[in-house]
């Protein structure tokens, strides 16, 4: 694991102290969960984005996002994502999930 040092808005700073104490957490664990919950969600969006202007396959994204296809496929539901419009790319994301055991 990395060390890094950051200076953090106080208003920031405040929310994880008050949920590391409500969670019996010190605050160190708690930013450090908070930012993997971030940078997971900003993968997610960036996977959606990619994968909606056609730069990205269903498998591709899902790779990004370190999820299997079905998953990255609800994922893109939710989001009222249905196909990123291009058979090319759908062809590609099919062709390779062929070739990768999930």
């Amino acid at each position: 694991m990395s060390v890094m040092s950051v200076r953090i808005p106080d208003d920031i700073m405040e929310y994880v102290s008050k949920k590391a104490k409500s969670m019996r957490l010190d605050k160190s664990s708690m930013a450090r969960m908070l930012l993997v919950k971030g940078v997971e969600e900003t993968k997610k969006e960036e996977a959606v984005e990619q994968y909606k202007k056609g730069k990205m396959t269903l498998l591709e994204a899902a790779r990004y996002v370190g999820v299997d296809i079905y998953t990255m496929a609800e994922m893109l539901i939710e989001r009222g994502v249905y196909s990123s419009g291009t058979e090319d790319t759908l062809e590609k994301s099919f062709k390779m999930s062929k070739e990768v055991s999930i």
